[in-house]
């Protein structure tokens, strides 16, 4: 298909195509069910303030949780895990009309990217499960098959998407491709602003009056 014809429906995650922030879910639940790593799990409070009172960035705070967590952990222990995890998602946090519009892009012929922050450890089988043809997502660092506790390149937020989805469709040969964009946070107005179609899914009045201001249409899922 011909680079110009060809529309790419990009879907951000969190917010967006959940109720709720998966990576938060996914920490909290693993947290909760491993009591070994009751104690390990004292410190996030202090890293959520730090982070709230803008003491430190979106990047420190999902490595420092990410550390705390699960550096040292193998693939295989956190495979079982991971299935468990996606099937929670899937039956109790996506939004019915988010599954509504991804079905209507893939009807239509587009091709779905799930472009997320969140990390690569459970995403890209999320991804698979819900019929994303492409996943771009935060990576984690593995070495001998098993977690650094570190990031593997950048956190794909804010300009950072917009600097993946480039790369993407460079790569693809099809950067002049027509992009609808959805996203729910300010953090994803970058990529919004910089599709053909950007789409703000809210419901807070301040947001949707920003997106309006920038040309972006509004949707309520």
């Amino acid at each position: 298909m011909n680079a110009a014809f060809k529309t790419y429906a990009v879907f951000d995650l969190d917010g967006t195509l959940t109720r709720r922030d998966t990576y938060l879910d996914y920490l909290v639940s693993y947290w909760l069910k491993h009591p070994k790593q009751w104690l390990k799990g004292i410190p996030l409070g202090l890293y959520a303030a730090a982070y709230f009172c803008r003491l430190k960035d979106n990047t420190w705070l999902k490595q420092r949780f990410l550390a705390t967590l699960f550096a040292g952990c193998s693939r295989e222990e956190l495979v079982a895990w991971n299935q468990q995890f996606i099937e929670h998602t899937l039956a109790d946090n996506m939004r019915l009309k988010a599954k509504g519009t991804l079905a209507l892009h893939k009807e239509a012929g587009h091709e779905c990217v799930l472009l997320s922050a969140s990390l690569d450890l459970y995403v890209q089988e999320l991804a698979k499960q819900m019929g994303f043809s492409q996943c771009l997502s935060t990576k984690v660092q593995w070495q001998d098959g098993v977690l650094t506790g570190q990031l593997d390149g950048e956190n794909l937020k804010g300009e950072q998407k917009v600097f993946a989805l480039r790369a993407f469709l460079d790569r693809q040969d099809h950067k002049d491709a027509n992009i609808i964009a959805y996203g729910d946070h300010a953090s994803d107005f970058p990529l919004l602003k910089s599709a053909d179609q950007g789409v703000l899914i809210s419901e807070n009045p301040r947001l949707q009056q920003q997106a309006k201001a920038a040309g972006l249409q509004v949707q309520q899922w």
